[in-house]
């Protein structure tokens, strides 16, 4: 389901939705629910961003996604600008295929394309500290937000009125199709019987998180000295050149690889962003996250399950447990991606 094609036969209820791949993990939410509205009679034309794994994943998916800009920045004011640029190429590219409804997660871009067509947008979101909040939640129609999510923080971000909320967490959309592949480790070099431990660096760059992460550095040189094998998943050719030779069997992953297998297939994830520390949680991979920014409410929530291990200094490094973690503990379910292609559904119309 990938560029749009015309409903033929589609009930007077159907949609065509636009969705903005502008982030990695938005490939692998968007999937499910994607797969969810087409079986419900809806289509979607699909738009990406090459930054980082992002178009690549996509197109992986969505074969015929319409790539819409390149590269990333990090200063404020050259972010805003990239932004806006692409926001014209967005609206021009998608104009043609005449979509109804706008969805994505915090694509500013896209709400900005949106408004200049006219067009009707829903925004989901998951983090309270991401200060472009304040951008996309007034930009939006409807704002799909975690039952986490403090009401305090979207009132003051423009979401009054606008909010629609879901169970539990984003990732557990992710995960409502996926089968694990078990022949991932042998693609990846990995044996089956090593031990396997996922790193995913901090977002550097970022509104929310303008700095480096010198603790996840030192997390990294305490795999390679265990003798366990990392695959350590860069955001950006800076942090790939940054982690080569650091020792050990620490590895740089040169192209994206399916971040759910690399998940599921590893004894352990460390993390110093969200979304893949969240997802490892899920997948009941165990997970410990050193993000140096302001916690979200979704991974407190976690914090406070016992599902997630926060690390905040160097002396905790050393609780990091590296060993084989149980078989068997995941099952997948549908009940969640349901639920919230429900909401997306009451979004599209509901006035």
């Amino acid at each position: 389901m990938g560029v749009a094609r015309p409903l033929a036969g589609a009930g007077p209820g159907a949609v065509r939705f636009w969705v903005d791949i502008a982030n990695s993990p938005h490939a692998t939410l968007f999937r499910p629910l994607l797969a969810e509205l087409a079986a419900r009679g809806h289509d979607a034309v699909v738009t990406t961003w090459d930054r980082a794994q992002t178009e690549q994943l996509a197109r992986s998916f969505w074969p015929d996604a319409i790539p819409v800009g390149a590269g990333a920045d990090s200063g404020i004011l050259a972010k805003g600008l990239r932004i806006r640029r692409r926001a014209r190429a967005l609206a021009e590219a998608v104009s043609p295929h005449r979509p109804g409804v706008a969805l994505g997660h915090n694509s500013y871009a896209q709400l900005l394309a949106a408004r200049r067509l006219g067009m009707r947008s829903i925004t989901m979101m998951d983090y309270e500290h991401q200060p472009a909040n304040h951008l996309a939640f007034r930009l939006a129609a409807r704002v799909l937000l975690p039952q986490a999510y403090p009401e305090a923080s979207a009132r003051r971000q423009g979401a009054n009125g606008k909010v629609m909320r879901y169970p539990g967490f984003k990732e557990e959309v992710t995960f409502a199709d996926f089968v694990p592949d078990p022949s991932f480790r042998r693609s990846v070099g990995v044996g089956a019987a090593d031990l396997l431990v996922a790193l995913r660096p901090p977002p550097e760059g970022a509104l929310y998180h303008r700095g480096g992460n010198a603790l996840f550095d030192l997390a990294v040189r305490r795999v390679a000295a265990s003798g366990a094998t990392g695959l350590l998943s860069p955001r950006d050719g800076d942090q790939a050149r940054r982690f080569e030779g650091f020792g050990g069997n620490v590895r740089v992953l040169e192209r994206a690889v399916d971040g759910a297998n690399l998940l599921f297939h590893s004894d352990l994830v460390i993390g110093a962003g969200g979304t893949m520390t969240r997802e490892a949680c899920i997948l009941k991979t165990p997970s410990y996250t050193l993000f140096a920014g302001r916690l979200a409410a979704v991974d407190g929530a976690l914090i406070d399950a016992g599902r997630l291990i926060r690390i905040t200094s160097p002396d905790e490094l050393e609780s990091i447990v590296i060993a084989r973690k149980p078989a068997g503990a995941w099952h997948p379910s549908r009940e969640r991606v349901e639920q919230v292609a429900t909401l997306i559904e009451r979004a599209a119309t509901d006035r």
